[in-house]
């Protein structure tokens, strides 16, 4: 009988072929996976002020209950529609501990441009949420606040704003702060830390060279920075009460009601505290006396003349 003649294939074809189903069957369950993950993860854009887009999204390949999130921010004032992602500006990459659940701007009193809030939830049984709030700029992403551990009831926009402040609150701050040194002149060099984190890069370099003149001077100093330096009346108040406060974009003006309980009928009047937003916080830029004894006098203009005074002091 002629024997049939075997099957063959060039050397090491069998080994190749091998190879290439197990890659095929090995990545298969990755590939399914992979798709799976980029479908259900996170992502979202919101237009914002300035000519620029916001995109929100959970981390590629990531567990949907803890990652990572990204907050990109996009110019679109020249991409065409649809097509709003093209020119990237500036992003950040954040832990979340959790899914996103949604993003929305969030707009604060005297601030000029909406800041983005991100909110997540954690996957445990409590639903317990947490947020963030952004200053999405052309050059810069930057994180000004967070709240965490909320109850799924509460409202994240409510406390963000509480830990961002508003100038109501920084008047009031300040006030607290400076009580204790109320009609005792202008501030020692070793008291000024205390009012330093309320004072704006203008006033508080002004107040620390009177503070560190009056410290070294033999003289008395000028009767416009003696008594208390903040408010009109030189004894200083014993009780305030912060009004409504006057808003435009990055500065607001506080009025104050003071009271002083010295006298029988107790003495009232009203200064005003004006504020700028400075590094994401609301700061004191400047004092106006408005009592009418006062003269409408500045805190600024009186620390800068009781420089010149000092400086001629000998």
């Amino acid at each position: 009988m002629t024997p049939v003649p075997a099957r063959t294939r060039p050397p090491g074809a069998w080994r190749r072929a091998c190879a290439q189903v197990l890659a095929v069957a090995w990545l298969l369950p990755w590939g399914v996976a992979v798709g799976a993950a980029t479908a259900d993860r996170f992502t979202q854009t919101v237009p914002l002020t300035k000519g620029l887009v916001a995109v929100v999204a959970e981390g590629d390949l990531e567990a949907r209950s803890m990652g990572s999130y990204t907050v990109r921010a996009y110019f679109d004032a020249e991409a065409r529609a649809g097509n709003e992602n093209t020119f990237y500006a500036a992003g950040l990459v954040r832990p979340r501990d959790g899914t996103v659940r949604s993003v929305s701007t969030l707009a604060l009193p005297g601030r000029p441009r909406p800041l983005l809030m991100v909110v997540m939830q954690s996957a445990g049984s409590g639903g317990y949420l947490s947020a963030e709030a952004f200053a999405v700029e052309p050059r810069a992403v930057r994180l000004l606040a967070s709240v965490r551990d909320l109850a799924p009831a509460e409202d994240p926009a409510t406390h963000l704003r509480r830990r961002l402040g508003d100038p109501a609150s920084a008047t009031r701050q300040f006030l607290l702060a400076y009580q204790p040194l109320a009609s005792a002149g202008v501030p020692k060099p070793a008291q000024l830390p205390a009012l330093r984190p309320h004072l704006d890069a203008t006033l508080r370099p002004l107040l620390e060279q009177v503070s560190t003149q009056q410290a070294a001077s033999t003289c008395e100093g000028p009767p416009a920075i003696q008594g208390d330096l903040i408010t009109s009346l030189f004894e200083g108040p014993n009780e305030f009460r912060v009004m409504d406060c006057r808003l435009r974009p990055g500065a607001a003006t506080c009025p104050v009601r003071f009271t002083y309980r010295g006298t029988p009928e107790g003495v009232h009047w009203t200064d005003e505290i004006e504020l700028r937003l400075q590094a994401d916080r609301w700061r004191v830029q400047d004092v106006v006396q408005g009592a009418p004894w006062s003269g409408k006098s500045r805190l600024s203009s009186r620390l800068a003349e009781a420089s010149r005074v000092l400086s001629l002091c000998r």
